[in-house]
């Protein structure tokens, strides 16, 4: 008898709340891929912004936040959690800087969580940049997360998104 091989650990990506910066974002989507070819990338995504994700080739798939914005929501954050925990995610790349959409991946138990400081994040946030570093564009900020916290090496790729003649 075989044993039945692990499922490969995905990658969650927390999408900004805004169009402009999810596309500005997808730079660190094409690191990560470039980084792991095999690791499947989810991005949660308010439904405005669900669109734009799902023109990245990047994702494998979006999932979109049932939470209303501004909202604490601890309860519904909890649940939401709990079926994250079920899909195996080994890492999560928290993009907004707010406390509550940190909260997420902790409360789903992810080992390594990535992202900026923001509201004074830590416990939440294990891998932590500093955003009070001189500023940059926010392709570069975003792009920055895919590394070990620094300055990023070089140039970031820039954002580009595949739609079909039908879309457009």
């Amino acid at each position: 008898m075989s044993a039945a091989a692990a499922p490969v650990p995905r990658i969650l990506v927390i999408s900004p709340n805004w169009i402009g910066d999810a596309v500005m974002a997808q730079p660190l989507l094409r690191l990560l891929r470039a980084a792991r070819p095999d690791t499947p990338i989810d991005v949660l995504a308010p439904p405005s912004v669900a669109p734009v994700w799902r023109q990245m080739a990047e994702v494998d798939e979006v999932l979109q936040t049932p939470f209303r914005h501004g909202a604490l929501q601890l309860r519904e954050r909890w649940r939401y959690a709990r079926l994250l925990r079920a899909r195996g995610y080994a890492a999560a790349y928290v993009l907004p800087n707010t406390l509550k959409y940190a909260l997420i991946p902790w409360l789903a138990g992810i080992a390594t969580r990535v992202g900026y400081k923001g509201e004074s994040r830590y416990g939440l946030i294990n891998r932590m940049h500093h955003d009070d570093v001189p500023p940059r564009p926010m392709v570069a900020f975003y792009a920055a997360l895919a590394g070990a916290p620094g300055p990023l090496g070089a140039a970031p790729p820039r954002p580009a998104l595949a739609a079909t003649p039908a879309q457009i």
